[in-house]
């Protein structure tokens, strides 16, 4: 088991080599494989431990995930420059991935803000996006914070907490409209999500709110469509 997990590990290393016509390392010796998977379990703690398992394990290819290992099982005691070095020396290699969106959320959490901008690559995760929005607003940069914000809140599906910080301001702010919530609650209930849209009539205006009720019961109630009602009138609202 431990040999096949070694080798999907360098096969991850390996397939970005190879697509750009570099070569791959030699799979490790046993003794390298036996010396990594226990240092592994016990990241070593110093520097001067680091470099002697250096030494011994010489050009290993999976000599970085002990690295991680120790970065990652200790981000909130790590000086600032080991990460940011690891990092730098393994830059787009898959070992970094999980590392710094840890390290983000961890640069958010301490309101590191400008430190967060500066590594923070573009894209992922919806709760990584939403501490980008937030810390262009905490950073002074409101257009942009807001224009993200927007574009996150229209969504059919809940956002992460991490968003409300930004999305509060966003509601208060002139580029908030209630036809926006109108169109969201459409995203919504094409998403099959009506506990979300019905949260969202308290950001419409009076007509809208009355036929995104009609809306919802005819999506609960089929059948009633020919009975509801808007604005105190017959009236067909389709499903």
């Amino acid at each position: 088991m431990q040999r096949l997990l070694l080798l999907l590990i360098v096969w991850t290393i390996c397939a970005p080599r190879l697509a750009v016509g570099m070569t791959c390392p030699a799979m490790p010796d046993a003794a390298s494989r036996a010396a990594f998977l226990e240092a592994e379990r016990s990241p070593p703690s110093s520097r001067a431990a680091r470099e002697r398992l250096r030494g011994v394990l010489g050009d290993y290819p999976l000599f970085p995930y002990i690295e991680l290992a120790r970065l990652r099982g200790n981000l909130s005691r790590v000086a600032t420059t080991d990460i940011e070095t690891f990092l730098e020396r393994h830059d787009g290699e898959p070992v970094t991935f999980l590392l710094k969106k840890q390290w983000l959320r961890q640069l958010a959490r301490r309101r590191q803000w400008d430190k967060f901008l500066e590594w923070y690559p573009g894209g992922d995760s919806a709760d990584l996006q939403c501490l980008h929005s937030r810390a262009l607003l905490e950073t002074g940069d409101r257009p942009g914070a807001l224009a993200a914000a927007q574009r996150l809140w229209m969504a059919g599906k809940s956002r992460p907490k991490a968003c409300d910080p930004v999305f509060e301001v966003w509601l208060e702010s002139d580029r908030f409209s209630p036809s926006l919530a109108w169109e969201r609650f459409g995203l919504a209930m094409d998403s099959g999500n009506p506990r979300l849209a019905r949260y969202l009539e308290r950001f419409m205006d009076p007509s809208d709110r009355r036929l995104a009720v009609a809306w919802r019961t005819v999506h609960k109630r089929p059948h009633a469509v020919d009975t509801v009602r808007v604005e105190g009138e017959p009236s067909r609202v389709e499903a």
